[in-house]
């Protein structure tokens, strides 16, 4: 029967739908007749039935489910709009699911972060880093896909869903090619969920145009939690010391040497094409790191090619191949890039770097009080005891990547990478000197030479198996090496022909540092995803072992030596010479061997429950060796209550089992301000362990524009400190130390908060960031126990960007990023070895045992960059001029103190100012 009559009801004005105890079949046709639809139902089935029903609902499906609560039955609508009302099935409806892959059409590689969206559905999705997706819980029927990636045309497909079966779909986007862009961020997203990057993590796209070689430091500099410190540029999340915070290459644990100012970093950008940014509490299936994770990706993507560019510090290259064939895809990868020495640097780079590496008197002069020795001249600056540096500074890198897809569900991956750092300076006035040494204990290098090197290789094997299991499976290996040659001046000697000081050609104060890691692994991954659950686990057992060599100095085992200085009563006067005394440290190589053997699960479901996404998960580690199960407990929770609103939540405990320690050098002469090792947790450590905690909301009031604001804590209940104040009396030539005695537990907190504000429109993007954090270390045995100001930290931060394409081949760009409240202002080797002894701590109203009280002024930096593209035939290209803080202001490093006759005074050390270079990409 199709209702036509309308019963004689109560309405309650014009926008209420109102029955009140009305029989069933009565309300129904007035239901037809209120909402102009077609309604068919058995007059047996609803005899008897009362409908009670009042909603100001507009919508008609709505309307009909509020009669029908509570009466048994349910509808159904037909193909030709018809409702038809009966019995209420309790068994869930046969649904289907589409499952699929979305690559690049030309070369076969998988398009992470691409939509895909179901039309009249409302239902959508976002690849995962293989370019994998699903759609579950699909009422069965037929669907119109459609995908979209930015840089790409769109793919549209009909899609039929069968009852209770899957669709398994291989997607293939067309590349339409771009203007030369920056790096574009996108906020990570799981699924068609609310889900909008709980652990704060981000994606940035390599730019397509040309950049300098070590551009993704810079890059990094001003995305949202993320801060470079000291001249190394070496990045730290959300607050922190660099050192927690993992680096990976496509999955595989990366030991990197320091970057030189952001110019020379850790990989060639070239060689990239994504970087992901993992902060406080992220998923289970990350590693187990403190701090954050920091994941590079070969960039296979893209149309073959090959790529060449020349910029002031560096000759790079790319070339891409990817031959297809009916039966199989493989595309492959080379990137190379090559150091043009310190030579070709900017004038104020190679000026920075010469300042970086200045000998500090004062630490040869301050145990002894004789701080009127604390000036250059009567070190050696003027006396040409020793000549100032001249910087040499190499690198090279080799990426390899390649992949092979026999089937579209099914991939071989394999990549490598090779890379070599060489800095180094040498102050050694290379002359013959008569006279007889003056002194007789080690002062400080004259001559250093760092070789860093590391390597890294890796194959992976994914497979979908039907529509809703996906497997990986990877072999890996990686390896890094330090070698640190320098000379120790154990004799000073005086050349009375030309009133200067030398050093005796045979000087037999050779030393060397070393530092070796060794490590591999092998991994196993699932995901399995049915109804609202997607379940995720895999297993690992890896196996890391280190070795280091180390010539570490003590203060309090230090002794007096003697210097011959000059002494003159003015200009034109004649020079006299006096013997003064300075303090000698004592030196001492030590040694310390550890291997570290670990078996790792994890295991967690991203539950879909409509505008709520939760995911639970744990990751648990086994360390044979101390016969100890580590559990890491870890959830993410996403909620979206409006269209245009996100919250996110996010917490865990996370641990890390081997850490990186940058030794600060009590020594004058040292080119670098510390030695960077990485030691593996032994049997003496438990390891750090730190309860971490995010939250996020994500406002988009209109189409282009966004507002997020973020909050996190990081409170490190365990971490491992070098121990600065260890005893002295082991400090004994050739002793291999434990870490228990190379390492001090300490505690930690960073936290902060902060709030962005983005537009995006089609040729220009813009965004503006304010961040308020503290970050502090303590320790029972260094500085008396006292909470400190982490190294490096900034309370505020100000960031800026903005980038336009005011023409299809034209590219502008200007960033801005403001640091205030930095502490330490002085040389960290200042507290390191001063700080923790009352004795050594005060120097004339300097105390070095509260580094907090010590400010340096606001850093602040503006960069500019504008890029312009030409096609000529098949070559395109791709000039690019950068200029490098360009109000060139005076940002201070760091600070030493030198003697001016009355008192000692700070003397600041400088970033690098105005920098302008350019550089030009050429394709074919």
């Amino acid at each position: 029967m199709f209702g036509s009559a309308v019963p004689a009801l109560a309405r309650q004005g014009l926008d209420r739908f109102a029955v009140q105890g009305i029989p069933l079949a009565d309300a129904l046709r007035f239901f037809a007749e209120r909402t102009g639809s077609s309604v068919a139902f058995d007059p047996a089935l609803v005899r008897g039935k009362t409908a009670w029903c009042v909603t100001a609902s507009a919508d008609t499906e709505a309307r009909l489910r509020c009669l029908l609560d509570g009466t048994g039955l349910e509808f159904f609508r037909r193909a030709s709009g018809t409702y038809v009302i009966g019995p209420r099935m309790e068994i869930e409806p046969a649904y289907g699911r589409i499952a699929g892959r979305i690559v690049d059409r030309e070369s076969g590689a998988p398009l992470p972060g691409a939509n895909v969206l179901l039309a009249g559905v409302a239902r959508g999705a976002a690849a995962d880093g293989s370019g994998r997706f699903h759609l579950d819980r699909l009422l069965p029927g037929r669907y119109v896909l459609t995908v979209t990636h930015l840089g790409f045309s769109p793919w549209q497909d009909s899609l039929f869903v069968a009852p209770g079966a899957g669709t398994l779909v291989d997607a293939g986007l067309r590349a339409s090619p771009l203007v030369v862009r920056p790096l574009v961020v996108e906020a990570d997203r799981a699924g068609g969920d609310p889900w909008l990057a709980a652990d704060r993590a981000s994606s940035l796209e390599m730019p397509a145009g040309v950049d300098r070689s070590g551009s993704v430091a810079a890059r990094l500099a001003d995305r949202a939690g993320v801060t470079l410190s000291d001249a190394g540029a070496d990045a730290r999340i959300q607050g922190g010391v660099a050192a927690d915070v993992a680096l990976r290459l496509d999955g595989v644990p990366l030991f990197v040497p320091r970057s030189i100012a952001s110019f020379v970093g850790a990989v060639g950008a070239a060689a990239l094409d994504r970087i992901t940014i993992h902060g406080a509490g992220f998923e289970a299936s990350g590693p187990s790191a403190t701090g954050g994770v920091l994941d590079f990706r070969h960039a296979l993507t893209g149309r073959p090619g090959i790529d060449v560019q020349l910029d002031p510090y560096a000759f790079s290259g790319r070339a891409r191949f990817s031959p297809v064939s009916d039966s199989r895809v493989v595309q492959g990868l080379v990137s190379w890039r090559h150091g043009l020495g310190a030579a070709m640097l900017p004038r104020s780079l190679g000026s920075m770097l010469r300042d970086w590496s200045g000998p500090d008197p004062f630490l040869l002069v301050a145990p002894l009080g004789r701080y009127d020795l604390a000036t250059p001249g009567a070190i050696g600056y003027a006396t040409g005891l020793f000549v100032p540096a001249t910087p040499t500074l190499g690198f090279d890198d080799l990426h390899l990547a390649a992949r092979y897809r026999p089937r579209p569900v099914v991939s071989w991956d394999a990549s490598a990478h090779l890379g070599n750092r060489r800095v180094g300076g040498n102050r050694l006035a290379a002359e013959r000197v008569s006279d007889s040494a003056v002194n007789d204990r080690p002062l400080f290098s004259s001559v250093d030479a760092y070789d860093w090197s590391s390597r890294m290789a890796q194959i992976r094997h994914e497979r979908v198996l039907g529509t809703r299991v996906f497997l990986t499976a990877q072999a890996w290996v990686t390896r890094y090496e330090l070698d640190h040659r320098y000379r120790l001046a154990d004799r000073i000697a005086l050349r009375s022909s030309d009133e200067v000081f030398a050093l005796p050609e045979s000087s037999p104060g050779e030393a060397r540092d070393g530092n070796a890691v060794d490590a591999w692994g092998l991994t196993g991954r699932f995901s399995y995803a049915r109804g609202r659950h997607d379940w995720s686990g895999g297993v690992e057992v890896g196996r890391t072992s280190s070795a280091f060599d180390l010539r570490l100095a003590s203060v309090a085992a230090g002794s007096a030596g003697e210097l011959v200085v000059p002494i003159s009563n003015g200009p034109g006067s004649e020079v006299s010479w006096e013997t003064a005394s300075v303090f000698m440290p004592r030196h001492a190589r030590v040694s310390n061997r550890a291997t570290l053997v670990t078996w790792a699960a994890h295991l967690s479901d991203r539950i879909n429950l409509g505008r709520l996404t939760l995911e639970p998960g744990i990751r648990t580690t086994v360390r044979p060796e101390r016969t100890t199960v580590y559990a890491e407990p870890r959830l993410r929770a996403a909620w979206s209550p409006r269209r245009a609103v996100s919250i996110t939540a996010s917490g865990g405990l996370y641990r890390q089992f081997t850490g990186q320690y940058d030794l600060s050098s009590l020594n004058a002469g040292a080119f670098f301000p510390s030695t960077r090792v990485w030691l593996p947790s032994d049997a003496t450590q438990r390891p750090p362990r730190s309860a971490n905690a995010a939250a996020a909301i994500t406002w988009s009031p209109v189409r282009h524009a966004s507002v997020v604001a973020d909050a996190w804590v990081k409170d490190h209940r365990h971490l491992h400190l070098f121990n600065y104040a260890v005893d002295p009396a082991l400090l004994v030539d050739g002793a291999r130390l434990d870490q228990a005695t190379l390492l001090t537990p300490g505690r930690g907190l960073d936290r902060g908060l902060g709030i962005s504000a983005g537009w995006e429109a089609a040729r220009w993007t813009a965004r503006l960031r304010y961040e308020r954090s503290s970050s502090w270390r303590s320790a029972a045995s260094l500085f008396a126990g006292r909470r400190v100001p982490t190294p490096g930290h900034a309370p505020h931060r100000v960031s800026f960007g903005i980038d336009a394409a005011p023409a299809s081949s034209f590219d502008l760009g200007l960033r801005a990023v403001a640091q205030v409240g930095r502490t330490w202002a002085f040389r960290p080797v200042y507290y390191d070895y001063f700080g923790h002894d009352g004795a050594t701590a005060r120097h004339l109203g300097y105390d070095f045992s509260n580094p907090g009280a010590h400010r340096l002024p606001a850093l602040v930096t503006v960069d500019g960059t504008a890029a312009w593209a030409v096609a000529l035939g098949p070559v395109r290209a791709q000039f690019r001029i950068e200029v490098l803080n360009i109000l060139d202001r005076r940002n201070e490093l760091d600070r030493i103190l030198l003697w001016d006759g009355a008192g000692l005074r700070p003397s600041a050390r400088y970033y690098p100012g105005r920098t302008a270079a350019g550089a030009i990409r050429v394709s074919w």
